[in-house]
């Protein structure tokens, strides 16, 4: 079965408002993993492990992610207040964001 990723976002987003929303996508993995978009904007892999008593982390890894990136969020469990949001990388680096208007039913589209 097929589950959305996370992305928690330190970059700048277009909608300030939306910033400390824990994103969701189907674009990466779908393997329920945990992705951080760095405030140098760079898509990266967090690694964590665990050994049941103590949490330590790894070095982080660099997805070099290169296309279009779409994520979502919301305020609340209410569908029509999502924000979207698509990011483009090249080679790793985020060029772009923008702010794309949620529809209807958006989430069937996605």
């Amino acid at each position: 079965m097929e589950w959305p990723d996370c992305i928690v976002c330190k970059y700048p987003l277009p909608n300030p408002e939306a910033q400390d929303f824990l994103f969701q996508t189907k674009d990466l993995s779908r393997t329920v993993e945990r992705y951080t978009l760095t405030k140098e904007g760079r898509l990266i892999l967090p690694r964590i492990n665990t050994d049941g008593e103590t949490v330590s982390f790894y070095a982080d890894m660099d997805t070099f992610y290169h296309g279009t990136l779409t994520f979502y969020g919301k305020p609340s469990f209410r569908l029509d207040e999502a924000v979207i949001f698509k990011a483009h990388f090249w080679e790793g680096q985020l060029t772009s964001i923008e702010e794309v208007p949620a529809t209807r039913h958006w989430w069937k589209t996605i």
